[in-house]
């Protein structure tokens, strides 16, 4: 590879070479074995050789009685019985029908594959405009800022922004280990063993592609695979997920790119999502306190929930503009455009939606003094909590934010999901009276349902058992009440009675 990289050509050039001798590399100091027929070997040959070390292990403690050849066996047994127990829910699904737009059932793999593929296409489609006149022209003057921005010539990057080769060895060390590969077939695995002269030209490549602003094309290809979603009909194509699998040299890249985002992007103070330090639990802990407070003081709390529809699909050109006006470097803003040109988003997605949501509508310079609305945000959900002493006042000052989401939606063309009464924020169903009533059933019902797949094993009094038996405790996080984890704790109690007649009752 050369030096340096002056168009999208010799970018796109570069990354097709450096993925083909990965290839030819990782083909050639690869050993496929034979497929076994035995009924033993179809373990991985890495779950093999842990048995093997467990067995030698069982035949050298009675010998020795060493007290680490015991803390080794105990550690190499609890080791294979995870992996074992895991193994028990990655059961195959079965291959279910998909319908057509005629309403009939296609069970061939290329016909499934059609429908998938006309579906996707129709959710990465923006959301229509509006045919407001305001609209309109907001999005004209969007579209011809954007124009005008890519079409100007590239600044160059300042030096700390281009990367180096120990950048690069650290974001490869990083690497997750158990990641299948993209379309390319290199797994991770032989991205981790490359040498330091492969990773030199891996970064020449990253710095050509920064200074360009051309990401390669051959990065955006990806296999996508359909996993029904939970609860819903497998047999429509809007209950599959898709989830695709793309190269990760690319995603190394994306990485690195993130990173100098970052230093120009500071999300709002209400955003959990995807930041560091913060996560779904903290932001629940927050929206509940809140809830908890309010009722202790006696007032009404009145909240609007609200979930963008496909937030990841559907966010350019607006995500452009929007990265012009925080004043980020022109390199960096051409290479995220390169970046979401005929593709899905990946791993910049959640910091790049968290750009695009960043100015959503809220009353901070129009409230009283004695006003306060909670504007609560993780990713795509968005909730807003206000709170009186009478439930129509509470509404009146929610009802004034909300006036102001429509226009914000049909600027940046956003639709939201259909309105429904039940609250589920975060995955935890909120109640009237803040029991959780119906999210411990939830719970409730998800346990048994896990606990039906586990193999039943009786216990005999006079014979003991070797296995020790499992006994269930409820954990009183602060996302339920204490009348549930009475609740819970009166379940786990009958559920174990059986257990007194054990030998070690």
């Amino acid at each position: 590879m050369g030096k340096s990289f002056s168009s999208p050509e010799e970018v796109d050039s570069a990354a097709s070479r450096l993925n083909h001798e990965i290839q030819v590399a990782y083909s050639s100091a690869t050993t496929h074995l034979p497929a076994a027929t035995c009924r033993r070997w179809d373990l991985p040959l890495r779950l093999q050789r842990a048995l093997q070390h467990k067995r030698n292990l069982q035949r050298l403690w009675p010998r020795t009685r060493c007290p680490r050849v015991k803390r080794d066996l105990n550690r190499v047994a609890l080791e294979l019985r995870q992996e074992l127990c895991r193994s028990l829910t990655k059961a195959p699904a079965p291959v279910c029908p998909l319908f057509d737009k005629t309403g009939m059932r296609r069970y061939a793999a290329k016909d499934r594959a059609e429908i998938l593929a006309e579906h996707l296409e129709k959710q990465f489609t923006l959301h229509p405009a509006s045919d407001s006149h305001s609209i309109v022209r907001h999005h004209e003057e969007v579209e011809h800022r954007v124009r005008k921005f890519l079409s100007a010539p590239i600044p160059s990057l300042p030096g700390d922004y281009y990367v180096s080769p120990t950048e690069t060895a650290r974001a490869i060390f990083r690497l997750p280990k158990r990641k299948a590969p993209g379309l390319d077939g290199i797994p991770t695995i032989a991205i981790k063993q490359l040498p330091r002269r492969a990773m030199v030209a891996m970064t020449r490549l990253f710095n050509g592609i920064l200074r360009t602003g051309h990401f390669p094309a051959c990065w955006k290809t990806g296999r996508v695979i359909a996993i029904p979603k939970a609860g819903k009909d497998p047999q429509l194509a809007s209950s599959q997920r898709p989830i695709t699998l793309l190269s990760h040299i690319a995603k190394l890249f994306e990485r690195v790119l993130l990173r100098r985002l970052l230093r120009h992007l500071t999300p709002r103070q209400e955003q959990f999502g995807f930041r560091s330090g913060h996560s779904t639990t903290l932001q629940l802990a927050r929206v509940l306190h809140h809830m908890a407070v309010e009722h202790n003081r006696g007032r009404r709390t009145v909240g609007v929930f609200l979930d963008i529809e496909k937030a990841f699909d559907r966010v350019a050109p607006g995500l452009l503009y929007k990265l012009i006006e925080n004043r980020i470097p022109p390199a960096l803003v051409r290479t995220v455009a390169s970046f979401l040109k005929d593709r899905d988003f990946t791993c910049l997605s959640p910091c790049l939606y968290a750009v695009y949501t960043d100015d959503i509508s809220t009353l901070t310079d129009q409230l009283q003094h004695w006003e306060d609305v909670v504007l609560a945000l993780y990713a795509d959900d968005s909730a807003y909590l206000a709170s009186s002493r009478r439930a129509d006042l509470a509404a009146a000052k929610l009802q004034r934010v909300l006036d102001l989401l429509p226009d914000w939606l049909d600027r940046w063309r956003v639709a939201e999901v259909e309105w429904q009464t039940r609250v589920r924020y975060l995955g935890v169903q909120i109640d009237r009276s803040m029991r959780m009533a119906a999210q411990v059933e939830h719970v409730i019902h998800q346990s048994r349902a896990r606990g039906a797949c586990l193999p039943s094993a009786s216990i005999a009094p006079a014979a003991p058992s070797q296995s020790r038996l499992i006994r269930l405790h409820p954990f009183p996080a602060h996302v339920r009440s204490s009348s549930m984890v009475r609740t819970l704790f009166k379940l786990t109690k009958r559920g174990s009675k059986p257990s007194r007649t054990s030998p070690y009752g």
